[in-house]
């Protein structure tokens, strides 16, 4: 399978086949992924060549095509980060909300945002948008945009709801350059008991760039409930629990979860709502780690 390539350029998302993914028509977007401007060059690079020169020798060098300039390289390292067993909206919902994540990258370097495992026969679409440009969006089993060369710092909205009646239940990667990795999820589902595990939890896996602590900070308006903070440290085959917290009769995570991380591990952070269903808090979750 061929993936989705997408260039930014000039504020603008170019974009490349995919196998996986159908992104939708948007006005202004080119067919494919060469750099504006590419085309034409290579036309009259064409033209040149079939077209002799008045005095019979080789067309001048000013007429051959230029390359295009080169990527910045990425100075920022990237962090990855995968949210496992997100519930999607149904589309047909009265009630819907896209979830919706939030991260900003630090100068050049490769973005990448798809949905990675998905429940069986379901569709997910998710759209991708940098600063307040307009949305590019792609539908599908496991859609995605798993290549995105930004040029600048930029902040990048990450959204996902259901392509038609289904409600998926969906694991979402990220990666993206930063030197202080933050990502902010806004309008997810937060419902009680006895509903299943994956409507009353956000769990989200990580590997730490370096020693330090990882953050939560998180609230669900306008319910006030028990919930639970538990990081494991998920590395070996028997899993560690690295720190627990109960947050009882809140409607956030008053004070701000923290626990510390290593270097070359791999850990699950869980919030859980462990209060009996009732509204449908809105939930808002920021995740730091180093």
């Amino acid at each position: 399978m061929v993936p989705a390539v997408v260039l930014l350029v000039a504020g603008s998302l170019l974009i490349g086949c995919s196998a996986t993914a159908s992104p939708s028509a948007s006005p202004g977007l080119p067919a494919s992924a060469a750099p504006i401007g590419a085309s034409a060059t290579a036309q009259r690079s064409r033209e040149s060549a079939q077209s002799p020169s008045p005095s019979g020798s080789a067309a001048p060098s000013s007429s051959q095509p230029t390359k295009p300039s080169a990527v910045p390289t990425q100075t920022a390292p990237t962090a990855t980060i995968t949210f496992r067993n997100l519930v999607v909206d149904s589309a047909i919902d009265p009630n819907r909300t896209s979830r919706t994540f939030t991260f900003t990258s630090d100068g050049p370097g490769v973005i990448s945002a798809q949905v990675v495992a998905t429940s069986l026969m379901d569709a997910t679409t998710l759209c991708l948008a940098i600063g307040d440009a307009k949305a590019t969006c792609a539908s599908g089993g496991t859609p995605g945009f798993p290549s995105v060369t930004g040029l600048n710092s930029s902040r990048w909205t990450v959204t996902l709801i259901s392509a038609n009646e289904s409600s998926p239940t969906v694991d979402v990667a990220f990666s993206w350059p930063t030197n202080n990795p933050t990502i902010t999820l806004t309008h997810g589902r937060f419902q009680g008991t006895p509903n299943r595990d994956s409507l009353r939890t956000l769990t989200a896996n990580f590997k730490p760039r370096a020693s330090g602590a990882t953050t939560l900070d998180a609230s669900w308006p306008p319910g006030i409930l028990d919930a639970t903070v538990t990081l494991a440290d998920i590395s070996k085959v028997n899993e560690t629990t690295v720190s627990e917290i109960r947050y009882t009769h809140q409607s956030a995570t008053l004070p701000v979860y923290s626990a510390p991380v290593g270097l070359g591990k791999t850990y699950r952070l869980v919030l859980l709502n462990e209060g009996a269903d009732g509204l449908r808090p809105d939930l808002s979750a920021k995740i730091t780690f180093p």
